[in-house]
């Protein structure tokens, strides 16, 4: 009886914590769709501060981005547009409509060909063969795994005169494979992450890449805007990056690269 009921508190407490979520994202989506009216409006200066508003305050999602990339499109910032493509991308990989704008924006960049997309781990395209399965959706499926495989244990344990039926262990076996999935689709989510924290674009006119954290330092080479690099490291306002496919890499000005995924989101 005892473990019935921590089963149940369990399983409320669960739902209590989603119809919290659910309270606060409902003030989330008014946000969203007055920044939505004022886009359609042509306001485009004022819809990517909403957007970006909601970003800040942690709302994920891939039609903010994508929203953001057209907007800052429309005020001809190259750089920024392809920067929140490119986190629509990360949140809607198989999106054709943020594939046909990262491909028209990356043919707009100086050099479309030193712009090519580094190709994200094996790994990490795991959830991305799986779309019907997001990571918070892997979470629930785990929680319930847990639950089930509790359940039959306790039921076991409580209820010594049930045999150990083929039912049960079925039902075991399923749950176990459920977590298993869940454990690859986390690891698989852990990787994508790295390398979207890793990925920037250069959102500065222009920048020079110098071979030492310090101005004075010899210049390797300039990039202009809506140049993608891989960002190795990150020291005093200086920020170390590489050009994809390449060996190139050197320094820039922090405030001149933008990461596509920030390390405390």
């Amino acid at each position: 009886m005892r473990a019935v009921t921590l089963l149940v508190l369990t399983i409320v407490g669960a739902f209590t914590l989603v119809e919290s979520v659910a309270a606060d994202d409902s003030l989330d989506i008014e946000a969203f769709r007055s920044a939505n009216l004022l886009y359609e409006s042509g306001n485009y200066e004022e819809a990517a501060r909403s957007y970006e508003h909601l970003s800040r305050l942690g709302y994920q999602d891939a039609t903010l981005y994508y929203n953001l990339g057209n907007s800052y499109y429309r005020m001809d910032d190259k750089g920024r547009a392809l920067l929140n493509y490119l986190r629509a991308k990360r949140l809607a990989p198989l999106d054709e409509d943020i594939d046909a704008n990262l491909s028209l924006v990356r043919g707009s960049v100086s050099d479309p060909g030193a712009a090519q997309e580094r190709p994200v781990p094996a790994l990490g395209q795991f959830a991305n063969w799986l779309p019907w399965v997001s990571l918070n959706a892997a979470t629930l499926i785990a929680l319930l795994c847990w639950l089930v495989i509790w359940a039959v244990v306790l039921t076991l344990v409580w209820n010594r005169n049930v045999p150990y039926s083929l039912t049960l262990r079925r039902v075991a076996v399923v749950a176990g494979f459920g977590l298993l999935l869940f454990g690859v689709l986390a690891v698989g989510n852990q990787v994508s992450r790295n390398y979207w924290t890793e990925t920037g674009v250069i959102i500065a006119q222009s920048t020079d890449v110098l071979e030492a954290p310090n101005a004075r330092a010899r210049t390797e080479i300039n990039l202009d805007k809506g140049r993608e690099v891989a960002v190795i490291e990150t020291r005093a306002g200086w920020t170390r990056v590489r050009l994809p496919r390449t060996e190139l890499e050197g320094w820039v000005l922090s405030s001149d690269v933008e990461r596509v995924l920030l390390e405390d989101l």
